[in-house]
């Protein structure tokens, strides 16, 4: 606000009672000319309208100057993602042939191939999967059914998981979950995020891997 004053009186505008719409939308193109980011005169346009509506609010003006004021249009945020040789190195990083080598890499590679949420892969129940056509039922937001194909890299590593890694991790107690942990329990969502993790740093990813890359 001091900013805008300061603007405002080198135009001829001594009192914020006297200030109108159309000098105030001045100073927002002011400040895009001046080289502010998007986010910072949003945040200064957001204390303006502020004083406008205190300013009605406590009767020193019967209209809000600031009411109709429009900001910049914030840029959308592109996304992370993995390279190629990243990815590639991932899956390599998990692809021994232990069982809980053969369950993460059939993880990651459907995590990969189908850009499922993590709940999503988290939930993942066997009468979900049809890798016979290839693709997935997956239940989302709201409840929302939709299907997802595989690709062959997928539906490879997902048959392998099912014939000679997920028998190991069955146990009594076990449902229908499609991937187990070792006491045959569903994976978590955190054990999901530390399973990327492991194997990122296990393939040499310097930067912060975290499941929404995959996704991504």
């Amino acid at each position: 606000l001091d900013q805008a004053a300061e603007f405002f009186q080198r135009h001829g505008v001594a009192d914020w009672r006297a200030l109108d719409a159309e000098r105030a939308a001045a100073w927002i193109r002011h400040l895009s000319e001046e080289g502010f980011s998007r986010a910072s005169v949003a945040r200064k346009l957001a204390a303006l309208r502020m004083l406008g509506r205190h300013l009605v609010r406590e009767r020193w003006r019967d209209e809000d100057f600031a009411a109709l004021l429009q900001g910049p249009k914030r840029a959308p945020r592109v996304p992370g993602t993995l390279s190629e040789s990243e990815v590639e190195r991932l899956m390599a990083a998990a692809g021994k042939g232990d069982p809980r080598g053969l369950r993460d890499r059939a993880l990651l590679e459907l995590f990969y191939s189908s850009g499922l949420r993590v709940s999503e892969l988290a939930s993942l129940l066997l009468q979900q999967v049809d890798l016979e056509h290839g693709f997935i039922r997956v239940f989302g937001k709201g409840a929302k059914e939709r299907v997802v194909p595989l690709g062959g890299k997928a539906r490879e590593a997902l048959a392998n998981y099912l014939i000679a890694a997920r028998p190991h991790f069955v146990r009594a107690r076990t449902g229908s979950q499609f991937f187990l942990n070792k006491h045959g329990g569903a994976l978590s969502r955190v054990a999901l995020w530390m399973i990327v993790k492991e194997h990122a740093r296990r393939a040499g990813i310097t930067r912060n891997v975290k499941p929404h890359l995959l996704r991504h």
